[in-house]
């Protein structure tokens, strides 16, 4: 599900944070690891779309991110996201309805290649 508005909160860290020098004076003053924890579905759509499903560009992003993370003693900690909380089943089950609506809706049209909207597959259809 996710942190709500979340985005709000760090858009203004994106620009970048002096991680590896926070990290490394860090474990100077106290012999421990930087912990960083990290939304696992998240950082799979990234590195997905980054490494364009490519499994040599996979292997050697995680090569470099370990030997990354060794030289300036960061651990990270990757998060799946679990059951849904209760106090969020009515969000949960209208998510839920919508995403079937969606489904349905995309799997009766278009009937033909024409039907299609014009930004989806346009390279399959001459706009």
């Amino acid at each position: 599900m996710g942190i709500s508005h979340l985005k709000t909160f760090v858009e203004h860290l994106e620009k970048g944070i002096p991680l590896f020098s926070i990290a490394k004076t860090y474990f100077q003053k106290t012999q421990r690891n930087t912990v960083i924890i990290i939304d696992t579905s998240g950082f799979s759509f990234s590195f997905f779309s980054r490494c364009n499903h490519d499994v040599a560009t996979m292997n050697d992003f995680i090569q470099k991110m370990a030997q990354i993370n060794k030289k300036y003693h960061i651990e990270l900690i990757f998060v799946f996201d679990g059951m849904n909380q209760v106090v969020k089943i009515d969000e949960s089950l209208k998510r839920l309805k919508d995403q079937i609506k969606q489904n349905r809706k995309f799997f009766t049209q278009p009937k033909s290649i024409d039907d299609m909207p014009r930004g989806i597959f346009s390279g399959l259809k001459r706009v």
